[in-house]
């Protein structure tokens, strides 16, 4: 089964969301699955790679000032762009979102609902 991962920070070594994130994608790709992540943080677009039987693709960190956050959290144009070239070559079977704050938008999920793709969200903090 084709499974993308959405998270905002998929950096292990700050813990929380994404050491939990990083748990379940080494255990779905030892159960078989492929697994793909989509993720912002890096310095540019693109896949960053392949590590231990996972993709990663990573967009540049977004800084928004502290005033648009809640706005920018709703959608962001460029991050949706990136999202929907992957959505069509991954093409997933599930997308499980992990944390939707001002780096990837609520409206991220909108786009998957579209595709006809199944969605899963879990909400570790909650940027609403």
């Amino acid at each position: 089964m084709k499974i993308l991962l959405v998270i905002n920070n998929f950096d292990p070594s700050a813990g929380g969301a994404s050491a939990i994130a990083l748990t379940e994608v080494e255990t779905l790709v030892s159960l078989g699955h492929e697994v793909f992540v989509f993720t912002a943080g890096q310095a540019k677009i693109g896949w960053a790679g392949k590590q231990n039987g996972y993709k990663i693709f990573s967009l540049p960190l977004f800084r928004t000032r502290y005033l648009w956050q809640g706005y920018v959290c709703l959608r962001r144009l460029s991050a949706e762009k990136e999202f929907k070239k992957i959505l069509k070559s991954v093409n997933p079977e599930i997308v499980h979102f992990h944390n939707l704050y001002h780096q990837l938008p609520f409206s991220l999920i909108r786009i998957v609902n579209k595709f006809g793709t199944r969605v899963l969200y879990t909400a570790h903090d909650v940027m609403t």
